[in-house]
């Protein structure tokens, strides 16, 4: 059988922030305080995003395991609750050994988490 067009699928994800989420963290904080801990937990959860892609590619599902139930709680606690499904659903696939189940949710994983990420940076006018 010989294959003569390949068809790209796209992806398109959509996600939404929680708003009332991300108020709760700093409804008590000074607004430089504020912005100050909003940059940093975005910039940790791109470090935790990339951390994944690590693990994975270096076969270590146990870390990657740790890394991706972090990412769930970080990612409730800013209301990006996309992201943090998505970094269920790998943990998931980790459990049962579904490599394959992995891999595609891992995948997902990475797209909603730049599309997060992407999202609060364009909220608060910060650079990638």
């Amino acid at each position: 059988m010989q294959v003569d067009t390949i068809i790209e699928l796209p992806f398109t994800e959509t996600v939404r922030l929680d708003g009332d989420r991300l108020g709760v963290m700093i409804c008590n904080l000074d607004p430089r305080d504020a912005e100050d801990m909003v940059s940093r937990a975005v910039e940790e959860l791109a470090t935790r995003i990339s951390r994944c892609e690590t693990a994975w590619r270096n076969g270590d599902h146990a870390s990657l395991q740790r890394i991706v139930m972090s990412l769930t709680g970080l990612s409730e606690q800013l209301g990006m609750n996309a992201l943090a499904r998505s970094a269920s659903h790998v943990s998931g696939c980790i459990d049962t050994g579904d490599v394959t189940g992995t891999a595609a949710t891992l995948a997902r994983l990475i797209r909603v988490g730049d599309i997060s990420l992407n999202t609060v940076w364009d909220i608060k006018g910060l650079s990638v």
